[in-house]
């Protein structure tokens, strides 16, 4: 029997501003995974096997260590986060980990969690008209930049606006963000495949979104790392963000495949991706990196933590986060 303590960072501020809606929803499937053979969730973490801390995506990973909660059980901690760039000189479970910064006995690619997410397991998608389409904010990444300027006047990509979606999720408008929703749904709709280009971070919510849909994901992504489980090769295709001027020809050869490819894809996100399995695949993934080499042992947590300061980003996220600080009185406690 495994026991997992899904836990955070600031037990004393449940209601800080930084991750909590990925601890919330993988809360959700506590019962779940009560559920399966070898598997139980403990509120204690002395008693835990596996600890996940599931809500570090604003805190940089040069600074997790000295944080009292992952402190105190070091050696059987994991975490998960969804962050573009993400605190990768600690073991865990990542949705946007980059190609050039994966270490397979350190991490594991996963989907994005997050209480609140848009639902679109429910969407009927009509018959496709087009080879391709894409709706979505191209200001986030030069390749979205790149398809804008290719295809957006043929109306295969429709650029929504990052201001105009940051400010309505941020005023929370209902109405803006059911047209967003919409515009997104009927594009999906439109194309054989749907494609999935990085953002800020490698990876992207469409991703997983136009999977839930039914629609076969094109992957345009250099730095993207698969999350294990699925074949991805059954259902998806794979373009790199040079050859985006060419995507006619690269996927015109598999058009009489992708109604076959969009049902796979629906299947994978079912049985791999979906709200009901988060916590389960999530808890599964811990497991096996817990079974890798050097887990719990203070040297090859050093090293990686060490080479954190030679990534800039890490530095920038630290210096940062230390001067807020003060919103989380406790959570450098000894």
């Amino acid at each position: 029997m495994t026991r997992v303590c899904l836990t955070s960072l600031f037990p004393d501020n449940p209601d800080n501003l930084w991750n909590r809606g990925s601890y919330t929803a993988l809360l959700k499937g506590a019962g779940a995974l009560n559920d399966t053979a070898g598997l139980q969730l403990t509120e204690q973490p002395d008693d835990a096997d596996i600890v996940l801390f599931s809500d570090v995506g604003g805190v940089p990973g040069l600074l997790v260590p000295f944080m009292s909660a992952y402190r105190r059980c070091w050696t059987k901690a994991l975490v998960y986060s969804d962050a573009d760039f993400p605190p990768d000189c600690l073991r865990g479970v990542y949705a946007s980990i980059m190609r050039t910064r994966y270490d397979a006995n350190w991490h594991a690619g996963g989907p994005y969690i997050r209480e609140g997410a848009a639902t679109w397991s429910s969407v009927v998608l009509g018959a496709p008209l087009k080879l391709f389409t894409f709706a979505g904010s191209c200001e986030t990444h030069p390749v979205r930049q790149k398809l804008l300027e290719l295809y957006g006047e043929s109306g295969l990509v429709l650029n929504s606006n990052r201001q105009r979606v940051t400010a309505a999720f941020s005023a929370g408008s209902t109405a803006e963000i059911a047209e967003l929703r919409r515009v997104m749904e009927v594009s999906v709709g439109q194309g054989q495949f749907a494609l999935c280009p990085r953002g800020v971070g490698a990876s992207s919510m469409r991703l997983f979104e136009v999977m839930s849909m039914g629609r076969a994901p094109v992957i345009i992504s250099d730095e993207w790392v698969p999350p294990s489980g699925p074949n991805w090769n059954d259902f998806s295709i794979r373009i790199a963000e040079a050859e985006v001027e060419h995507l006619h020809e690269l996927l015109e050869p598999h058009r009489h495949r992708a109604h076959e490819m969009g049902v796979l894809a629906r299947r994978a996100w079912e049985e791999w991706f979906s709200p009901d399995v988060w916590l389960k695949r999530t808890v599964e993934a811990c497991i096996s990196l817990q079974k890798r080499p050097g887990f719990g042992k203070r040297i090859p947590l050093m090293k990686k933590w060490a080479a954190g300061f030679g990534c800039s980003t890490e530095l920038r996220g630290a210096v940062r986060f230390l001067k807020h600080r003060s919103r989380f009185p406790q959570s450098f406690a000894k």
